[in-house]
């Protein structure tokens, strides 16, 4: 007998195993990687053609299922329509068409495992333990080939030959089972998940990926303390926290004038490295390209590693030949879509944070809960992460990638709006009926 969840379950499985071990997140240089934007482009191309074609069946079957998901997540549609819109005015037209294409796949595949009836329990224990073999895959491999491993100043890279891809990949993982063995009921199961997240977090640390270490630290304290003040405030406190953020930017930007401090000066001011280990130029030549077409861009995916075609960064300095992003993701973004296309991605980022803290409102069952908060606390880190690397909108990243895949679990478990409607997801009816607490 056919078995809708086993065909889901695969399929999440194997969109899984390509992020966390046949694709780093971002483009490197070796012309064999999955994630190269350009030299791995056909590969990458028939990899998701071929994932596509799993989800095809499962579209197909639970088309209403699809249907009620996409309604509810109107931010991204519009986002992944600009995207496609951006073809038209694109520098590199051809580059463009495949990298939307393969955008649009990864959100097929992840609606297609969303509208499937797996349960969140099962999710859950498919998330933990494929990243658990990806973990253990990382520490056999440095054991076999240490010179592989580690790279020429000893940090830990693992299957990825870049710290900041490793740094990533294990700061996803780790977010995951500190929420697992937050919300696991039994006490040997929840030891083996605090285990793992300590074992996760010194991975991250011997990466050397300092970026994927403050999301590390940051994220599960803020997350922790803002589902905290939901369940026991509830909205309550969303527009006084909001004037409180408001008030202390402005106040901190009229402190700035007043001492005489520019925003370019910040780096300087608050960090030993005035220069992010040399991001500051970067983005100072960045902000010069964009301001040459800031509204609309230069086309999705048209404007870094395009490979034989006449790329922009050929003409700047000779340092951009070894630059696959902008290492800030909004920037990113804004050079790529324009003006226009960061204001549909801000939208959608901010629905997609809310809609994860609504629902961690809810009362519901420990599996849920646990879920739910990793895949919110990837959310919130993908937003810090950005500030420094760069992965929206990168159908290669694995962070981008949790980022389609956590907001369309959001959103079909968003609050019923019809009397006797349930929520798409077996396991998420709870949040149909459980009151929010007052």
């Amino acid at each position: 007998m056919y078995r809708e969840d086993v065909h889901s379950t695969a399929l999440l499985v194997l969109v899984l195993l390509y992020f966390f071990i046949g694709a780093p997140p971002y483009g490197v240089t070796q012309s064999n990687a999955l994630s190269n934007e350009y030299s791995g482009d056909l590969l990458n191309q028939l990899i998701w053609l071929f994932l596509a074609f799993l989800a095809v069946p499962l579209i197909s079957r639970y088309w209403q299922s699809v249907k009620l998901i996409m309604t509810r997540s109107v931010p991204l549609i519009f986002l992944m329509l600009w995207c496609a819109a951006s073809i038209i005015w694109a520098t590199e037209i051809d580059v463009s068409v495949r990298r939307v294409v393969r955008l649009f796949l990864v959100s097929m595949v992840a609606v297609a495992i969303v509208a499937s009836p797996i349960s969140a329990q099962k999710l859950l224990r498919c998330l933990i333990v494929v990243t658990g073999m990806v973990v253990a895959v990382n520490f056999a491999f440095a054991a076999l080939f240490p010179n592989l491993a580690f790279d020429v100043s000893g940090n830990l890279t693992g299957l990825y030959s870049h710290k900041n891809t490793a740094g990533i990949m294990v700061m996803v993982i780790t977010l995951i089972w500190i929420s697992a063995a937050r919300h696991e009921e039994l006490p040997l199961r929840r030891a083996v998940y605090f285990v793992g997240s300590i074992v996760g977090f010194f991975f991250v640390v011997r990466t050397g990926s300092l970026t994927a270490l403050t999301v590390l630290v940051f994220v599960p304290v803020f997350v922790i303390g803002t589902t905290f003040l939901a369940r026991q405030y509830g909205g309550k406190l969303l527009f006084p926290a909001s004037l409180v953020a408001v008030t202390v930017a402005l106040s901190a930007m009229m402190l700035m004038s007043f001492k005489g401090i520019r925003i370019a000066d910040l780096p300087e001011v608050l960090l030993a490295d005035p220069t992010i280990t040399g991001r500051v130029e970067l983005w100072e030549w960045m902000f010069g390209e964009i301001g040459n077409r800031p509204w609309l861009g230069y086309g999705f995916g048209s404007f870094w590693n395009t490979g034989a075609a006449n790329s922009l960064q050929s003409f700047g300095p000779n340092w951009l030949q070894t630059i696959q992003q902008a290492h800030n993701g909004y920037l990113d973004a804004l050079a790529t879509i324009g003006i226009i296309g960061l204001f549909f991605l801000s939208v959608y980022l901010l629905s997609a944070a809310i809609s994860g803290i609504d629902l961690l409102r809810n009362r519901c069952s420990q599996d849920v809960r646990a879920l739910v908060e990793g895949l919110w606390s990837i959310t919130i880190g993908s937003l810090v992460y950005n500030l420094t690397e760069s992965s929206f909108l990168s159908s290669g990243s694995v962070v981008w990638f949790f980022l389609v895949f956590s907001y369309l679990v959001f959103r079909a478990c968003a609050k019923i709006q019809k009397p006797g409607q349930l929520n798409v997801i077996p396991g998420f009816e709870s949040y149909a009926h459980s009151p929010r607490p007052q």
